[in-house]
């Protein structure tokens, strides 16, 4: 609309009819780009789009000649030795020449875009069956760029690595969460925790994702703790600090979002559902010998010291009430029983309660606190009861996990398949429910 707006000279008011006529017009020829969020496709980026990024595997394709670098023959009507002299003219006109050290900057630049693999390919022969000749940028680049793309070598000179025993450690370390993902599917926890698999990167404007804002929220809440202060100055720098590191687009949607953990946690800050304690521990680290082949290690949101050597333990969750409800009837949760033995062995304290806490309110600031306790129903918060044998279920149910990690369990078993919908790695997943889940989901 400003740009149709633009067409007209500023003066009288003109009819709704004139408007919308260059209104048309403007519609008519702006481009729409319709983004294309499907991941189990190949994208490929044009030579200018690619140079903003720096990726591992890069595949130049078309390196047949005159097809990359394209023929730059001159005009028969107006050759360079013309072009030249308008240039000297002060008219810019582009020669041949010029041309072609545009695509050998354009295959440079493609070319030094790779940081581990570069792989360089042209087709044997033509749409006629005729045999293609080889670009002369292949010719000339492909031991130079064998040998830039290539990794460091992991073994020292004279060292090969076939010569080196692979074998297990002798204790495996785990986190609470990496094994109730295993519970959840092997083949997730393969995909993540072994093959260290990334997705591709979110666009600038979602950047600003759930697990950034559980991040942002969650240093927010350890800082305030510590160090208590007024929440708004803190969470404003936090926030800028995080968004600049992670280059989160500042528009309309990021601001929003702004807002709304900003209110949750001022919600918070003046109304907790949980008795404050004289001493709180945030963030704390810990490791815990299960047994001899077994260590957990992870780090606790909140730690209440309470009177009589009790302690009273809170994971803080920024998400809907209904999904921290839901955390007490899933089978392979594992965090809250482990949490409870490690800060009885490395504290020294008992257990009074380990608690979830939903800090997403909705409209109705509806906040969820959900858990155990001993008794149930302590802290005047409905709850179930925190007992040994529950601990100890935990206990087992990591020792389980963590023997069919080591027995090289892989396969695509997901717990349930509603799972399936927000797995990362369900596009190179096997497991014949998920195409049909997603299908129909």
């Amino acid at each position: 609309m400003e740009e149709a707006a633009k067409s007209f000279d500023t003066g009288p008011l003109i009819s709704l009819a004139e408007f919308w006529t260059a209104a048309e017009t403007v519609l008519r020829l702006t481009p729409l780009r319709v983004q294309d969020q499907r991941r189990n496709v190949v994208h490929v980026l044009g030579v200018f789009e690619a140079r903003q990024w720096e990726l591992p595997y890069i595949f130049i394709c078309g390196l047949a000649e005159q097809q990359f670098p394209k023929r730059q023959a001159q005009d028969p009507l107006f050759p360079d030795a013309a072009r030249t002299k308008l240039e000297q003219a002060g008219i810019r006109v582009r020669t041949a020449a010029e041309l072609e050290r545009e695509e050998k900057f354009l295959f440079e630049l493609a070319r030094t875009r790779a940081t581990a693999a570069l792989t360089l390919s042209y087709a044997e022969a033509d749409s006629r069956g005729a045999r293609n000749m080889p670009s002369q940028f292949l010719e000339r680049t492909t031991e130079r760029c064998s040998r830039m793309a290539r990794p460091e070598p992991r073994w020292p000179a004279g060292v090969r690595a076939a010569n080196q025993s692979i074998h297990a450690p002798a204790v495996a370390r785990f986190s609470p969460s990496s094994l109730e993902c295993f519970l959840d599917c092997p083949f997730q926890y393969f995909a993540r925790h072994t093959l260290h698999l990334t997705t591709r990167p979110p666009l600038p404007q979602e950047r600003l994702d759930f697990m950034l804002q559980g991040t942002i929220v969650h240093q927010t809440l350890a800082e305030w703790h510590r160090n208590p202060q007024p929440m708004e100055p803190l969470f404003d720098r936090i926030f800028a600090e995080r968004c600049a590191k992670e280059a989160v687009f500042m528009g309309y949607r990021t601001e929003f979002l702004r807002r709304k953990m900003l209110d949750d946690l001022l919600f918070f800050t003046g109304k907790q559902r949980l008795p404050v304690s004289g001493e709180v521990l945030t963030e704390e680290p810990f490791e815990m010998q299960v047994d001899d082949s077994l260590l957990v290690r992870g780090r606790i949101d909140r730690i209440d010291k309470l009177p009589g050597g009790r302690a009273l333990i809170v994971d803080y969750k920024y998400s809907a009430a209904a999904n921290v409800a839901a955390k007490l009837d899933k089978p392979t949760l594992l965090q809250g029983g482990l949490y409870a033995l490690a800060v009885e062995r490395k504290l020294g304290l008992k257990p009074a309660g380990v608690f979830y806490y939903g800090l997403k309110g909705d409209a109705k600031r509806d906040t969820k606190v959900a858990g155990w306790s001993d008794p149930p129903g302590a802290f005047h918060i409905p709850s179930e009861a925190l007992t040994r044998d529950w601990m100890e279920h935990a206990v087992e149910q990591a020792r389980t996990a963590a023997d069919q990690i080591r027995q090289g369990r892989i396969a695509p078993a997901p717990l349930s398949l509603d799972l399936c919908r927000f797995c990362d790695f369900c596009d190179v997943c096997r497991y014949d429910g998920v195409a049909r889940t997603l299908a129909t989901g």
